[in-house]
């Protein structure tokens, strides 16, 4: 038979409970930004040597009154063991957060009648038996936000009586980490220690300001009862001193001098009265007092998450000023503000060869500036923003460009940009992006590698907490937060302004606000008489077909006169202004040979004094001109998913289900694959694709990344491949789901002008595959680069992200929606009314060729290889009366050749 609560009860140990039950951790002021993980808890320990029933126990606050919590439920806490109280209804946030074991009992509130509760600003919490007689109590001060006061075992307050991350147990919450304890565990008093160093290690001054008037303190505590703490100082610079004040804390005096602006370290040795010292290294950050340039902004929004936290359509959510409501709000950037030289011009900086370092606890970014003239003459007032994500904003200059009216002008600078950063001094991270909630601090150096400005941010910036003016708590920011500036920056605006802060109100770009978007930067005392010009930033930077083409506008906001001239172009572009457009134009065919990247630097004069030039800075992509091989289709449909969603019998739109032409419809649609297109020179005849490779990888930071490198190694095979033959590769073979090799599988190029040839990515005979042997091909910005036995790139990088930008989901395939041919480039978008990639939903068509619904059509067709069927192009020639004629000939002088007219009509 089941004992009953109460006939439980009586079989235990009833007396002392006092002896036994303690109170040895109390949490009154947690951080934590979870909702359901935030709420007040304590911890009681069966210190004794045999289990005590806990059911009839009350508590309550400084209020000491018996029964004020309601009675707690019955449970036997074995010896040796704690227990959590806690302020939540639901203990499940609170037990995985702190990886609580299921063993520990937490109490929740609605199993009581009433939680008292606990203050932050001081309180206790008293502990009661059923008759209402005292068992322990657990005083407390003023409370640190995050971090729970502690006791050992025997009652004795741990040293600092706050827990410490890595110290007699405690530990840090899960993300997002704001608490520290170490709730349901203790530890005993240990043997006698020498003083403990509490954290923060680190601090930050002013060059030329006292350091008595900050509020930092030098902290060791004893663990031994009775102890007193000696605290001294050594190894630190002549200036720098330590005044111990007796209670194991010490204060740093002593002002920086000119010329010690850097990160120095010194030790602390401290001793108690026992003879057992210990010693700890602290870092002091000597900042300038003023910089022509300063931090104003950085993100901090986790990938994946939301400023604010919640939902993408969350009602009143905020958003940014100028992203809007995204994602990751807009990746990682960081912004500046330009305050102006000291020097007597005081209207630009000098950026060239300056250093960008942003660290984190987890990784480094250096961004190592170029000497660009363009980066020559930064003007004052620019708010100058740094980019990751080349989707957020790539570089451009000065736009808008308005220091007349609001004060400000607006730069940005892609991370990843070959022409103004120096890419191979630089460093980037590989996966934490170095910006974020992870104690991010900047640091800017001129060209000679001197501090000009910080460390800034996170961990440097402080809170004033009691209001005297002076910052005394380490700010901390959210992954849903920006860090920011909440004033008017100003050249004296050092990174220990306690008008830094966080929150979730973002401006990327543009004057910072905060409160709610009630309050915003005023920049006025920027505005000048002159502005710099600017130009357009929507024009094409990729050739197609062998010719390249742009209109770029340029204009003076004042509106005065602007001369507009080139830096060195490419041999190949000429370059003509006309009114406020410039053209720049190919003045040859470009071939092959030109395949390649080239800087374009184009710079604009107003002929006033200051604020005069503005620049265009761009890299030139010349694609292939006709590629012989081209990028067909490839499988984004995942493991689990079917082609246009849904189940094995229906579509997610409900209509009949969709199937690929080999496969027909199974979950994941074969797996991963891709399919190439081989077109040569658009007639029919063979390419020799032996030594050819095929990459596939991703898009990271706007750059093509190879994870797998297919490399067509058996001559014999690849030396004359029929033009208007289908390559497909897959990564399975048949007894795996997808497909053995068999080349021409199809052949029906008299017919039709089209073949196909399968490859299984094991088949070592004719290929070799270097890097991931598995295809990882996604819905997740997968693109291909071919490449020639000469290594020169034939076609891409291509697929999402390229054309179409908007992308390709899980449920879908990636094809071209057009007939194969030598005129396709990588940067076809189908959405333009020309054949191009898009993506699909409803028709998969490993192997076969594509069927897809022409641009201005409603009916669905195949795509057409007829092209590809021996004698086409002979038989058009004929029929013109030009057999025999040269592919290159233009024999009516309209600037097509043969092989354009039959390609395109």
């Amino acid at each position: 038979m089941k004992p009953s609560a109460a006939l439980t009860f009586l079989t235990l140990p009833l007396l002392p409970l006092s002896a036994q039950l303690r109170i040895t951790e109390v949490m009154p002021n947690s951080a934590h930004s979870n909702n359901d993980a935030n709420g007040d808890w304590f911890e009681i320990t069966n210190t004794g040597n045999s289990a005590v029933n806990v059911g009839g126990l009350t508590f309550d606050d400084e209020d000491n009154t018996p029964g004020a919590s309601g009675s707690l439920p019955s449970f036997s806490l074995e010896a040796g063991t704690s227990l959590i109280v806690l302020r939540e209804d639901s203990e499940t946030a609170f037990r995985t957060l702190w990886n609580i074991p299921a063993t520990v009992r937490i109490i929740t509130e609605a199993e009581l009648d009433n939680f008292p509760g606990l203050g932050g600003s001081g309180d206790t919490v008293n502990l009661f038996s059923s008759g209402g007689n005292s068992i322990d109590s657990f005083s407390y001060g003023t409370a640190t936000e995050g971090r729970s006061f502690a006791r050992f075992n025997n009652g004795d307050a741990v040293p600092g009586g706050l827990s410490t991350t890595g110290l007699f147990g405690a530990y840090e919450s899960d993300d997002p980490g704001e608490d520290i304890g170490s709730p349901g565990s203790t530890a005993d008093l240990p043997e006698p220690l020498a003083p403990i160093f509490s954290a923060p290690f680190f601090t930050s001054a002013i060059v030329g300001e006292a350091l008595a008037d900050l509020d930092f303190r030098v902290r060791a505590d004893d663990p031994n009862p009775d102890d007193t703490v000696t605290l001294a100082i050594t190894a630190a610079p002549a200036w720098l001193s330590l005044t111990d004040h007796g209670d194991g804390t010490g204060s740093l005096t002593g002002t920086p001098p000119d010329g010690e602006i850097d990160s120095m370290t010194f030790t602390v040795e401290a001793s108690d009265n026992t003879g057992r010292n210990s010693s700890q290294e602290y870092t002091l950050n000597v900042l300038p007092s003023s910089s022509p340039i300063i931090l104003n902004e950085y993100n901090a929004v986790k990938d994946g998450l939301f400023l604010g936290g919640g939902d993408a359509n969350d009602i009143g959510a905020a958003r940014d000023t100028t992203l809007g409501r995204v994602a990751g709000n807009g990746g990682p950037w960081i912004e500046f503000f330009v305050t102006g030289s000291t020097s007597a011009t005081g209207d630009f900086v000098d950026l060239r060869d300056w250093t960008i370092l942003i660290e984190s606890d987890e990784e480094t970014r250096r961004l190592k500036l170029s000497s660009h003239s363009a980066l020559a003459r930064v003007v004052s007032g620019t708010i100058l923003t740094f980019t990751a994500d080349r989707l957020t904003a790539g570089t451009f200059f000065n736009q808008p460009s308005d220091l007349t009216d609001t004060g400000y002008t607006w730069s940005n600078i892609w991370m990843y940009d070959p022409i103004l950063i120096d890419q191979n001094a630089s460093e980037h991270p590989n996966d934490n992006p170095a910006l974020g909630s992870n104690n991010t601090r900047v640091t800017l150096l001129d060209s000679l590698d001197a501090i000009v400005y910080g460390p800034s941010g996170e961990s440097i910036g402080l809170r004033d907490t009691d209001a005297n003016s002076i910052g005394d708590e380490l700010l901390t920011v959210g992954d849903t937060e920006v860090y920011k500036l909440e004033a008017e920056p100003t050249a004296g605006t050092t990174p220990l302004a306690i008008t830094y802060d966080d929150g979730n109100s973002s401006s990327f770009g543009a004057p910072n606000v905060w409160s709610g978007n009630t309050m915003i930067q005023q920049l006025s005392p920027y505005r000048s008489s002159s502005t710099p010009p600017n130009f357009s930033n929507d024009f094409p930077r990729q050739t197609v077909r062998g010719s390249y083409s742009a209109e770029i506008t340029f204009s003076s906001p004042g509106g005065e006169a602007t001369t507009v001239e080139s830096l060195p172009l490419p041999d190949f572009l000429d370059f003509s202004v006309s009114g406020s457009t410039i053209s720049l134009v190919n003045n040859r065919p470009l071939t092959p040979a030109d395949i390649g990247k080239y800087e374009v630097s184009l710079i604009s004069e107003n002929n006033q004094t200051t604020n005069n030039n503005g620049y265009l800075v761009f890299e030139l992509e010349v694609l292939h001109p006709a590629p012989p091989i081209i990028l067909n289709e490839y499988n984004a449909v995942s493991a689990t998913n079917f082609l246009n969603g849904g189940t094995a019998s229906t579509d997610s739109d409900g209509a009949p289900a969709s199937s690929d032409s080999h496969f027909g419809r199974i979950a994941g649609n074969g797996g991963n694959w891709f399919e190439l297109a081989v077109v040569g020179s658009g007639i029919a005849g063979t390419t020799d694709l032996t030594g050819w490779t095929i990459a596939v990888g991703k898009s990271e930071n706007g750059e093509f990344t190879a994870a797998t490198v297919i490399e067509l190694n058996d001559a014999a095979t690849w030396s004359s491949v029929a033009n208007g033959t289908l390559l497909t590769f897959i990564d399975e073979d048949t007894a795996g789901g997808g497909l053995d090799t068999e080349l021409n599988r199809v052949n029906d190029l008299a017919g039709s002008g089209y073949a196909w040839s399968n490859v299984f990515l094991g088949s070592t005979d004719l290929i070799s595959v270097t890097g991931l042997t598995a295809l990882d091909i996604d819905s997740n910005g997968t693109q291909f680069v071919i490449k020639d036995a000469a290594g020169v790139t034939i076609f891409g990088p291509a697929g999402e992200g390229i054309a179409p930008i908007s992308g390709v989901s899980s449920s879908e395939i990636f094809e071209l929606e057009g007939d194969p041919s030598p005129m396709i480039a990588s940067i076809d978008d189908a959405s333009d009314d020309i054949a191009g990639y898009d993506d699909g939903s409803s028709s998969s068509t490993f192997g076969s060729p594509n069927l897809f619904t022409p641009f201005g059509s409603v009916a669905e067709r195949a795509q057409d290889f007829t092209a590809f069927i021996p004698g086409t192009f002979a038989d058009y020639l004929a029929d013109l009366g030009l057999a025999g004629a040269s592919e290159t000939d233009d024999s009516d002088e309209d600037g097509f050749n043969n092989l354009d007219e039959y390609l395109l009509g």
